[in-house]
């Protein structure tokens, strides 16, 4: 079975329109980041005034429309091939349109292609301004559209009308262009992933809208609670207002007054804030009380969007933008990010569990077991751990026998808990698994200490960290020599360029049928570039090239592990998180199905042992 089958090269007897729709929106209230892309399409009060439409005739000449979707020539560009920039949202307006009778029924293009994934792939910013900019040396003026906010169609002035019109067919050539300009340079696999995103998101998610309403009177409940043990929460500040359970004046007057300090910080995720909490949440509960308001504050805020976004089929469609170059992986859009979604539950509410199969369907959940260490090794050349792994052996205690001088027959997560262990020795697997995770690219001994108490909840003094970042590089001298090669090649660039005048970007060639590019490499402060062409200019080393390429590889495996679970059974992924696949399948289908599609060894990654855990579900877990 070759990869990918795909329709591309577009053929020659089909042209290419770029298609362009403005809608009303209302910032805040009635956007795509409120509502989501279909409820805010959907809406009564969201109009589907303006469509516009740029290509080229038979005889090459422009072919150009804008105006209202009911007088477009559909005709003309039926069954041709269609690209949008953000076509995410254009299909969805397009097939609202259908259903309000504003298009007729019938109309559909051959394919549809998104320029602003097609930007993303060629290391550009996603929006139009910044790809045309990038990719075209055009500037984009945006006045027009953020004049549009708040407005209606019928309620414009007939000059702010013609403006409309000419900025949307504007947006329309730019859109072209970028295709013309760049279209055929984007792989085949990468189109399928593309237009895979955008087929899978508008299909969405089934949401099982009885837990959903369960889980909001939980936390309620617990957000009831938590304000009776803060103590400011009905009192007036100095004006004559409410404090707000974040108030950090309130919260110190109530420290003082318990005798206690205030804390120096109230920000998630700050070590300072949670040893503040765990010295004093016994004095004074509103310590804790605090901080439960906030998570079940905002996991109320994702639960309500699952049930504000659910459609009348008891589906909702979400967003998720595509991965393509530095991006490397997917990542969550328009207000409501599934790859974000919190691992705890929160009150007893596992958020995840909104996420339910429909009626007659069941999950199968499948990841690519550690496929980040596993890359890595495969990097460093490192044959004898991977064989290890071969045979089905765990990576952790693959690490631990291969450079932490464990040879116990009895597997390590076993002899671990035997009696007399010391507690090093019951800190075995847990090391070796902060080793495999956080020092791969090049982590020092400071941040070890947080990864691993955040991540493993294990606590290491500042000498064992040390020791344990030591020994690692010493007894993976393949993985070192991986971070150094990169950064060598890439100060080489840099100096080589200087040299020149002639500055080009940094090219790292992926296994796969990708490379990595950075941009304006220089030494003059250190080694520094932009992973975006325009972007920020910031810090590289080894390890931070390596975690790329690696990160990159192993996104590149997982695509096309997709690709062969769609081949097999068409249409069943219907979310995809980082390393794992959520498939939606008939109730008679086999685990086994979907695990032979992951395990399988890339050809471009001979030697590479591919592993998976696969799991069927009656909602998804994590």
């Amino acid at each position: 079975m070759s990869f990918p089958t795909v329709n591309w090269p577009i053929p020659t007897t089909v042209r290419t329109f770029a298609i362009d729709f403005e809608t009303t929106y209302l910032k805040g209230t009635r956007d795509i980041g409120t509502l989501g892309t279909a409820k805010y399409v959907a809406h009564r009060e969201t109009g589907l005034y303006l469509v516009s439409l740029y290509g080229l005739d038979t005889d090459g000449t422009p072919l150009t429309y804008s105006g209202p979707l009911e007088d477009a020539p559909w005709a003309d560009i039926d069954g041709h091939h269609w690209v949008s920039h953000n076509a995410a949202f254009d299909a969805a307006v397009f097939m609202e349109a259908v259903r309000r009778k504003q298009i007729p029924e019938g109309i559909a293009p051959l394919d549809w292609d998104c320029t602003a994934n097609l930007a993303a792939y060629l290391g550009s910013g996603r929006s139009l301004a910044a790809a045309s900019q990038s990719l075209l040396g055009v500037s984009v003026d945006k006045t027009v559209r953020d004049q549009m906010n708040g407005k209606r169609w019928e309620t414009m002035t007939p000059e702010f009308q013609q403006a409309s019109i000419a900025y949307a067919l504007k947006d329309s050539e730019l859109c072209h262009g970028l295709w013309a300009a760049h279209g055929a340079s984007w792989p085949a696999q990468e189109v399928w992933a593309s237009r895979h995103t955008l087929a899978m998101c508008l299909n969405g998610v089934a949401v099982d809208s009885a837990y959903v309403e369960a889980s909001l009177s939980k936390l309620k409940t617990a957000l009831w609670d938590a304000e009776q043990q803060i103590p400011w929460v009905h009192e007036l500040d100095a004006k004559g207002k409410p404090y707000t359970v974040g108030s950090k004046k309130a919260l110190a007057q109530a420290c003082v007054a318990q005798a206690i300090p205030p804390p120096t910080s109230t920000a998630d995720k700050n070590d300072a804030f949670d040893k503040w909490i765990a010295l004093y949440e016994e004095q004074a509960p509103f310590v804790r009380a605090v901080k439960d308001h906030r998570s079940v504050n905002r996991t109320i805020d994702v639960v309500e969007k699952f049930r504000d976004r659910t459609m009348p089929d008891g589906r909702m469609p979400y967003g998720l933008k595509y991965g393509g170059a530095h991006t490397l992986r997917w990542s969550g859009e328009s207000g409501l990010n599934l790859h974000n979604l919190t691992k705890r539950p929160i009150a007893g509410v596992d958020v995840r569990g909104c996420i339910y199969p429909a009626p007659g369907k069941k999950f199968i959940v499948a990841d690519l077991k550690q496929i980040e260490a596993r890359v890595t090794l495969w990097f460093a050349q490192d044959w004898a751990q991977l064989e290890l792994l071969r045979g089905g052996m765990d990576v952790y205690e693959a690490h631990a026998r291969a450079t932490m001088g464990y040879t116990d027959p009895m597997v390590l997560s076993e002899w671990v808990k035997l009696p007399g262990r010391t507690p090093i020795e019951a800190l075995m697997r847990q090391i070796a698994k902060a080793r495999v995770l956080g020092l791969g690219f090049g982590m020092g001994h400071v941040r070890l200490i947080e990864f691993a108490r955040a991540s493993l909840g294990i606590t290491l003094s500042v000498q064992q960290a040390k020791q344990i970042v030591n020994s690692f590089r010493a007894a993976n001298t393949g993985i070192v020599k991986f971070w150094n090669q990169l950064q060598k090649a890439m100060e080489d660039h840099a100096i080589k360029c200087t040299k020149s005048g002639a500055p080009a970007p940094f090219q790292v060639e992926l296994p796969s049928w990708r490379s990595l590019e950075y941009y304006d490499v220089n030494v003059a402060d250190g080694l520094k570039a932009r992973d975006e062409r325009g972007g920020r200019e910031t810090h590289w080393f080894g390890g931070k090239l390596a975690e790329n390429v690696v990160q990159a590889t192993a996104r590149d495996v997982l695509v096309e592990a997709m690709w062969r679970i769609e081949q097999v059974l068409p249409g069943c992924i219907v979310l995809h998180v980082h390393d794992e696949v959520v498939c939606e399948v008939d109730l008679d289908v086999s685990m086994d199905v979907i695990r032979d599609c992951m395990t399988v060894t890339p050809i471009w990654m001979e030697g590479l042992p591919v592993g998976s855990s696969v799991e069927e579900a009656d909602r998804y877990f994590k």
